[in-house]
């Protein structure tokens, strides 16, 4: 949800959680304290896809509300290297006022351990844009 396309907050809040299962109080707090409110906000991950239809079909109803794809990596012998690969995870407060997260931003996905926390800066690639 982009927080400054939103005018009433608490409708759309209520409307929301009678398809999508949230909390209503942390879904506000997480929006009124987003640090850029031209940036979407994530309320719910892995949506299934009879949820995505409905919501597009009623994007009138749920004004904000903006679904986004994100590519994800995929780790075909998952469990027999997954002790060397490490894993993936948000970022967190303390990983951003590190000097070494230049260009990383509150909801991006860092390696948290193995390779994939060496190697981020290699891995998470650039930030690209959207074309309509």
């Amino acid at each position: 949800m982009v927080p400054s396309n939103v005018a009433e907050l608490d409708q759309l809040i209520d409307r929301l959680s009678k398809v999508i299962r949230l909390d209503k109080e942390g879904v506000k707090k997480k929006l009124l304290s987003a640090p850029n409110p031209f940036r979407p906000v994530s309320l719910k991950k892995n949506l299934d896809m009879s949820l995505v239809t409905f919501i597009l079909e009623r994007e009138e109803d749920f004004p904000g509300v903006v679904i986004v794809t994100d590519p994800i990596r995929t780790y075909p012998y998952a469990e027999t290297g997954s002790h060397l690969l490490g894993y993936l995870g948000e970022v967190s407060q303390k990983e951003l006022s590190l000097s070494s997260s230049f260009g990383i931003e509150m909801g991006d996905l860092v390696g948290k351990m193995g390779i994939e926390k060496v190697y981020n800066p290699y891995l998470q690639g650039e930030k690209g844009g959207r074309q309509i």
